[in-house]
């Protein structure tokens, strides 16, 4: 029996030993050698690009690969194959490829062999079909056409990377651009610092120019670019030296060239509108933000501390100088940060206004067509001010005219485009400096919610409302608005309920509070008709005393469900009954003079 298992264990291990094994065998690593690429371009502009890439293998199999950053119009042709490299441990006759082009510019290659590739070197060759034309890669350059390609990209290191341009004959010999020199919208020889060889080859129907790059980095993305005669391509051939290729991109390049002095006078003039609009436009809401701010007791300040008028023109100028980098200068870095510069300049708040106590008033009761008439909002302002209708809808109209603009430079100028989408000088316009950050109004500010609450009041019986309003001396304009509640059959010593909203100053303006202020004679039954946790302070007399009380939540239902509730304790009829301290506990909380200052001593 023990000889038995013995024999059961040995299998059960070699088994194991095998998975592992087999498991191990799967492990794959990959080295490109070298990239060789082949564009030969046609007199439309079109052009078959067939690339060769020699690739070491270390254990397998090797199903496949991928490669990024191919032509997006790339129309993969048939004939794709792989062969092992002559000296090398592989073994490999020639063998066909599947190749497959995804959207996102990746191409997938599928060995046509079911056991892969093992160790060795490998050489994929592939071809495939593009419109460096329609894509904006052949364009007029001086008296030149540049001709350019990009290359995939790797995730490994190439030590030789090689590119073949096959051009049709021409009058002059294709050349390499000189260092710096771009009719594209990148930097490109310059930004990769890539060091290039190039060799000629003159025959009867093509020139071809050998380009040699030494080193390729990982991930980086090789811009090749030759310059030839525009005589070679038919949409080059009859255009004149200051005449536009028919291209579709709408942008003029900005050169030390005097061929085009009218395109540039239009982007001086554009970039000087630019200035003198938006300088217009921040002077504009600084006058009127800093009038409105007299009005409500208010300082007007700016994030940037000087004068408007200095203020206003930098603002512009920084602006007009983020679209000359950005658009002309392809220098989006550069324009970013004068873009905020711009904004910061143009940013306008608010600052609390030195605090006075209030002066002497009177306090009157008013009607309701008085109280809660909608008062007349000054016209001037409010288009610039996203926090009302017609700012709000001049905003929207704004962003709805950039995306039109860049919705109709997109397939001319796609990197124009997505410029217009990141402009965001219109913000600190429409949302700083606006009203709803002054402090409030307390006379205009509570209308809508005291004008709810006194509907609701008087569906109550017994409860009498009446809107109250307090003149200052010499003033013409009420500065506070409340709500007085007369309790029918009150006890002895109640001089009344009065209810308002208090307003406090916070980061985004001010937020309001609602409150019920009773008012008594001092040792009345109306004083000892409430809990004894309502702390009493001294009123407007000096045998007044007075206490404040706030609903739960600052909600109109609770606000409403404790004056309520007070007018039940105040009645006559209530004041046999015994109160318990929490009578007021579903309706309301006692607050503390410690916590909250009572406005009575004010009034």
């Amino acid at each position: 029996m023990s000889y038995l298992r013995r024999h059961v264990v040995t299998l059960c291990a070699l088994a194991g030993f095998a998975l592992i094994s087999r498991t191990s065998s799967a492990w794959v690593e990959t080295d490109v050698k070298s990239h060789v690429a082949t564009i030969d371009v046609e007199r439309s502009g079109r052009a078959v690009i067939t690339q060769e890439l020699t690739l070491g293998v270390r254990g397998g199999p090797l199903p496949g690969l991928e490669i990024a950053g191919v032509d997006l119009d790339a129309e993969p042709l048939p004939d794709a194959t792989v062969s092992a490299v002559s000296g090398t441990k592989a073994d490999l006759p020639l063998t066909p490829l599947l190749v497959e082009k995804r959207d996102d510019g990746t191409l997938r290659i599928e060995v046509d062999r079911e056991k892969g590739l093992r160790t060795g070197v490998y050489l994929f060759r592939f071809q495939y079909r593009t419109n460096l034309l329609a894509r904006d890669l052949i364009r007029r350059d001086g008296d030149d056409v540049e001709v350019r390609w990009v290359g995939p990209r790797f995730n490994e290191g190439i030590d030789s990377a090689r590119a073949l341009f096959r051009l049709p004959a021409g009058p002059t010999p294709p050349t390499l651009p000189s260092a710096g020199s771009s009719a594209g919208r990148i930097d490109d020889a310059d930004a990769l610092g890539g060091v290039f060889i190039g060799n000629l080859h003159r025959m009867a129907d093509k020139d071809e120019l050998d380009i040699v790059r030494p080193h390729v980095s990982r991930g980086e993305p090789v811009v090749w670019r030759v310059h030839a005669s525009p005589k070679v391509f038919d949409a080059f051939a009859g255009a004149t030296k200051s005449a536009r290729p028919p291209s579709n991109d709408a942008h003029v390049a900005l050169s030390s060239d005097s061929s085009q002095p009218r395109a540039r006078l239009y982007w001086w003039l554009a970039a000087a509108l630019i200035a003198l609009g938006y300088a217009s436009l921040v002077a504009a809401k600084w006058r009127i933000f800093s009038g409105v701010c007299a009005t409500r007791g208010a300082v007007a300040r700016a994030l940037v501390q000087l004068p408007i008028g200095p203020r206003s023109t930098i603002a512009g100028t920084l602006l007009s100088g983020a679209f000359v980098a950005a658009a002309w200068f392809d220098q989006p870095t550069l324009g970013a940060s004068l873009l905020v510069l711009a904004m910061a300049c143009a940013s306008h708040f608010a600052a609390p206004a030195k605090v006075t106590l209030r002066g002497p008033g009177q306090w009157l009761p008013l009607s309701e067509s008085e109280a809660f008439a909608r008062g007349t909002v000054p016209g001037s302002g409010r288009v610039l001010d996203g926090g009302t209708w017609p700012g709000l809808l001049a905003f929207l109209a704004v962003c709805a005219g950039f995306c039109c603009a860049a919705a109709y430079l997109f397939p001319l100028a796609p990197y124009q485009a997505l410029l217009l989408l990141s402009s965001a000088c219109s913000l600190p316009l429409f949302f700083t400096g606006r009203a709803a950050q002054l402090p409030a109004d307390g006379a205009t500010r509570p209308r809508a919610y005291l004008q709810r609450l006194s509907r609701e009041l008087r569906r109550e019986a017994g409860i009498k409302v009446v809107p109250w309003a307090r003149i200052p001396e010499r003033a013409r304009e009420a500065d506070d608005l409340r709500l007085l509640v007369q309790v029918r059959d009150a006890v002895r010593g109640l001089i009344g309920l009065e209810t308002g909203v208090e307003y406090s100053s916070d980061l985004g303006g001010s937020s309001g509070s609602p409150f019920v202020l009773i008012r008594a004679r001092e040792g009345s039954a109306a004083v000892s008709a409430l809990p004894h946790e309502v702390v009493w302070t001294r009123g407007r007399k000096s045998d007044e005393r007075a206490a404040i009380l706030r609903p739960r939540l600052p909600t109109q239902a609770q606000c409403a469900a404790l004056i309520i509730e007070l007018a039940a304790l105040l009645r006559d009829d209530n004041q046999s009954t015994s109160k318990p301290a929490s009578s007021l506990g579903n309706g309301s909380r006692t607050v503390k003079p410690s916590r909250v200052a009572s406005p009575a001593h004010a009034m």
